[in-house]
């Protein structure tokens, strides 16, 4: 078919060819560590635009709230990615918002500005709530991971947040970030999210400006985060020196979330007393752990052991209720277990869970899986976590909304 452009729409696209794009995309809240009376949010123009600014007001039930909206100063910032994409970045946290609350918000500047959108903050006090928790999604993005974010979005819609332990995207380039977004559709807007760092999230080796390549031509890694994570996403920076956006912790609703970096195996010492250290001093009767690399390597293509001789000690001693993982491409979910034997009832102990939600698919390592209470391979999942006071209800599903695991744990 012939497709004619009017003279308008021609001037219109060379205009986003030549002189790029002002109105805000992949626009994305993430929990802060005080999600009750805070959220913040990031968003990617093409251009860099002057003053640009976030508008947020109390929800209601139809425009006024647009009249007097509290404006907040973002930040901006210039990247390039390794793709040689340039681009700005604009990141700012609604503070002083009230617990429990829905709230509207847009982003933007006076060369654009997005769609007003809605999220609700947390309450302020141990209250029943549910999140969704997966492994990588990382490659095929725009072509297998969409339909997994739309059915988890149909079937657990009313999730407080999204949590992704890892390797989001296969590459820390920008044409892989702009698959995330354009999988994700709106979600990311009205759901807040919060994401650990895979070692997919690693930059690449640079020397006299060319990306250091292997014999078979694929770019070598460094064990530190690319740029453009810090870039996409605004995350909380309470963790060790040198960790911002990559080891902290949040506490939501009657439980304290964790999570580690475990790109960087000299860091495992230092985030391993920090971990002690935010153990001890936890208040609430849940504690849940996030990290890439898992305690149990469930793929037969892994071996490693160093994250269960640094973390595991400490995991033991406080007794973690869960601790949620990726990195291997196959599904392991052991039995409550502590000091490496099961434990019954309500018991102290944690279960360990290994998950992957993209297409990206490993063999089972048959060692790891007689540990286990449940495995599977070559299947795409998600799973629903709901708080209720004691009691802790976890979910496992199929892309196409089976049940695949099931368990619960009581306080």
């Amino acid at each position: 078919m012939t497709r004619c452009f009017t003279p308008i729409a021609i001037i219109l696209l060379l205009t986003i060819t030549l002189f790029g794009q002002t109105t805000p995309d992949r626009i994305i809240l993430n929990l802060t560590e005080t999600p009750a009376t805070s959220m913040a949010v990031t968003w990617h123009t093409t251009d860099q635009t002057d003053s640009a600014r976030v508008k947020v007001a109390p929800a209601s039930v139809w425009r006024d709230y647009q009249d007097n909206p509290q404006v907040i100063l973002a930040r901006s910032e210039f990247y390039e990615s390794y793709d040689s994409v340039q681009g700005w970045h604009h990141s700012a946290v609604m503070g002083n918002l009230a617990p429990s609350a829905q709230y509207v918000y847009r982003v933007g500047s006076d060369a654009g500005w997005s769609e007003w959108n809605q999220f609700t903050t947390a309450a302020a006090t141990a209250e029943p709530f549910s999140f969704v928790y997966l492994g990588d999604p990382q490659s095929y993005l725009r072509t297998h991971c969409s339909r997994m974010f739309r059915e988890i979005f149909r079937n657990a819609g009313d999730a407080a947040f999204w949590m992704i332990a890892g390797d989001v995207t296969d590459v820390p380039e920008d044409w892989a970030y702009d698959e995330l977004f354009d999988a994700s559709g709106f979600i990311f807007r009205v759901t807040p999210s919060v994401f650990v760092p895979g070692n997919h999230e690693t930059g690449y080796l640079v020397e006299n400006g060319a990306i250091v390549r292997n014999d078979k031509g694929y770019a070598r890694r460094s064990q530190a985060l690319a740029p453009i994570w810090n870039h996409h996403l605004t995350l909380p920076e309470n963790g060790p020196e040198g960790h911002a956006e990559k080891t902290f912790y949040l506490d939501y609703q009657g439980v304290r979330f964790i999570f580690l970096d475990t790109n960087d195996k000299d860091d495992y010492a230092a985030e391993a007393q920090w971990l002690r250290e935010v153990l001890a001093s936890n208040p609430h009767p849940w504690s849940i752990l996030s990290f890439h690399r898992p305690i149990y390597p469930s793929s037969s293509y892994r071996s490693e052991s160093d994250t269960r001789e640094d973390f595991l000690p400490v995991i033991d001693e406080f007794a973690v209720d869960l601790v949620l993982t990726g990195h291997d491409h196959t599904y392991t979910r052991s039995p409550k277990l502590r000091y490496g034997k099961p434990v019954r009832g309500r018991k102290p102990g944690t279960v360990f869970v290994v998950s992957v939600s993209g297409p990206k698919m490993y063999p089972m390592n048959e060692a790891t899986s007689q540990l286990m209470a449940k495995v599977g391979v070559e299947t795409m999942l998600y799973q629903v976590i709901e708080v209720k006071g004691r009691r802790l209800e976890y979910t496992s599903y199929t892309v196409t909304g089976e049940v695949f695991d099931r368990f619960s744990l009581r306080k």
